[in-house]
């Protein structure tokens, strides 16, 4: 700017008027129209008073202010003037409207347009959907769990229009649509605050059919991961004093559930805690090398045979769940839930109207039922001759998960374990962990982190029946599994067996086919998917996957079948499946060169010692 504009500028009334036109600009596209109107006409009309001044043959004003008009407004009638006043100031009214009116009219148009756009695609706008799955945070899974609710929704709905799935997020999200959605499935991204009620009513949240609330799973510690869900409940609490849609809450820590009865009120409520379920599935890992190909096969839509739910048919009314066992076809029936309780091989229980059948299968498609089935056989007691015995387990790393391990473990009080645990552990993490695990249970901590090849001179032995990598605690979940194949490649040859908690299910082929890889968010997403569409699949997991109740087992055949009468050789599924059964297992797949769930019975093969049978058994075990 040059030092006589800058002078101008410090004029007071100068300075007045350009404050005055901010405050009229800044008020909107239509008071901007507006003031171009003005203007116009002022131009105008001082255009008309100039040409009957000059120019005799306009002795109307009327007359001459709609030439100016015309002259302002559209540059074509400039060719129109043949005296050489009118050429004048048609060129100068011309250019004056083409700069001030048609270049300031286009200047609102254009930001006008550019702000709507930008609103329109902040995610800003109100959602207008009837049942649509409302999820209600954030956290780096996000993109596998919407998938998760697709899949899962696709199972439910095969044909016509799915679900619209809305997403509400505090921070703007760069969404990028899953690879294999379903292409009905549509996505709706929201920018918002979910405890909120502003923020809560543009996603139409009283007409969902289900909302999901998100734990931020990054974030470590118990407030920071679980605060916002307990904050948007609460706010949920006094947006729906009526009920409204089932909420169904992503937790980590298993602690907070016991506040969800007291904020949730009236609220039909599901909780998932992440941090117990990947404990136990960890857990069992340690105790069953090979059992988290199963639970990847039972907690995926997309990798053959899973869990599914189907109602009970009216034909089935009366009969006994042993007695509709041989009935059914293209399946494996697991137990029945009735009046929300899962019945998992309770045999002896009478199907009734609402109840639903728990099955293994690819899909319902294929189910069906021949009522000339066999008869039921005798469902006879387990013998636990393949308990794990005395483990010696290294553990590396620290995790929350680590205190669900040890709940569970505590359980097989006839399992010897010796734990060493290689990570620096407050007083406060190490007397949590000792009291998780009991007096039956040997606990020493080495109080370092497993960094490098120096470190390894420090472990106490040189071999260990099984190590336990754990994520560590940086934010990022990439940081963290990186961290962990660190330690992997570190420890190699120092364990057979590796069970590994990962974040992140590319990163799984970094620990090879032999190890167990717990990928925690994928379960805990494939859960929570399940669970917001049909929500007896809460009684299911809580059944198969929590203290109690019955249990997935990978066990060799010599130890299932009878020890030393034991006898190898050829057979087929149907009659293993039926030995089994009469020992108490229901047989769900075997391993063979890999492992085959829900097998055709007529399948043949040849039945090892080592040969690993999958089982579904009850577990009569009881804590002191």
């Amino acid at each position: 700017m040059s030092y006589k504009a800058q002078d101008v500028l410090k004029i007071r009334w100068v300075r007045q008027l350009l404050y005055q036109l901010e405050l009229i600009w800044i008020r909107g596209a239509l008071v901007q129209m507006g003031f171009l109107l003005l203007v116009l006409a002022l131009l105008a009309g001082l255009g008309g008073v100039v040409m009957v001044l000059v120019h005799p043959r306009y002795g109307d004003v009327s007359q001459a202010t709609w030439w100016a008009f015309l002259h302002l407004t559209d540059t074509g009638y400039l060719g129109e003037d043949k005296d050489p006043v009118e050429r004048s100031v048609a060129v100068v009214l011309t250019f004056t409207g083409a700069v001030l009116f048609v270049g300031g009219v286009i200047a609102v148009l254009t930001t006008s347009l550019d702000r709507l756009m930008a609103w329109l695609s902040s995610g800003r706008g109100s959602v207008v959907e009837e049942g649509h799955l409302l999820l209600l945070g954030s956290h780096p899974g996000l993109a596998d769990l919407v998938a998760e609710c697709a899949s899962a929704a696709a199972l439910r709905w095969p044909e016509g229009r799915l679900p619209t799935i809305v997403v509400m997020s505090e921070q703007p999200l760069e969404w990028r649509r899953p690879a294999g959605l379903d292409p009905r499935q549509r996505v709706v991204v929201r920018t918002g605050s979910p405890a909120e009620r502003d923020s809560l009513e543009r996603a139409d949240y009283s007409r969902a059919r289900v909302v999901l609330l998100l734990s931020s799973r990054a974030k470590r510690g118990a407030g920071p991961s679980d605060l916002n869900v307990l904050k948007t409940l609460v706010a949920l609490r006094s947006a729906l004093p009526d009920g409204g849609p089932r909420l169904v809450l992503d937790l980590s820590f298993a602690a907070n559930a016991k506040l969800i009865p007291s904020l949730a009120g009236k609220l039909k409520t599901d909780v998932v805690s992440s941090l117990e379920f990947s404990g136990r599935l960890l857990c069992q890992a340690l105790r069953y090398p090979g059992i988290s190909r199963v639970y990847r096969q039972l907690l995926s839509d997309t990798l053959g045979q899973s869990l599914l739910l189907n109602p009970c048919p009216t034909s089935l009314w009366g009969s006994s769940l042993g007695a509709v066992r041989g009935q059914v076809r293209g399946a494996i029936l697991l137990g029945v839930i009735s009046r929300g309780q899962a019945r998992l091989l309770d045999w002896e229980h009478r199907l009734e109207r609402e109840d639903e059948l728990v099955l293994l299968a690819s899909s319902l498609r294929r189910l069906r039922f021949e009522l000339a089935g066999p008869p039921p056989a005798a469902f006879g007691k387990p013998e636990y001759g393949d308990s794990a015995g005395r483990l010696q387990v290294l553990v590396v790393g620290w995790s929350e998960a680590l205190l669900s391990v040890a709940s569970e473990w505590r359980r097989y009080q006839n399992e010897e374990i010796e734990v060493t645990v290689a990570e620096a552990l407050s007083q406060e993490r190490e007397q949590l962990l000792r009291d998780a695990l009991g007096p039956h249970t040997s606990l020493t901590v080495l109080p370092f982190r497993l960094r490098s090849a120096e470190d390894l001179r420090r472990l106490p032995q040189d071999r260990y029946d099984r190590i336990l990598l754990l994520t560590s605690e940086a934010p990022d979940p990439a940081t963290a599994d990186a961290e962990t194949a660190l330690r992997y490649a570190l420890l190699l040859g120092r364990s057979e067996r590796f069970v590994v908690e990962l974040h992140e299910e590319s990163n799984a082929p970094l620990f090879g086919e032999v190890h167990d890889v717990v990928i925690t968010d994928q379960v805990v997403n494939h859960s929570l998917a399940q669970i917001s569409l049909k929500p007896a699949f809460a009684e299911l997991y809580e059944e198969l996957f929590t203290e109690g109740g019955s249990e997935l087992r990978l066990s060799s055949g010599r130890a299932l079948l009878g020890g030393q009468k034991f006898s190898p050789g050829p057979i087929q599924w149907l009659e293993l499946s039926q030995q089994l059964f009469e020992r108490g297992y229901l047989g769900l797949g075997v391993e063979l060169e890999e492992l085959m769930l829900n097998p055709d019975p007529a399948l043949s093969f040849e039945l090892w010692e080592d040969t690993r049978i999958l089982v579904l058994t009850q577990v009569f075990q009881t804590v002191a």
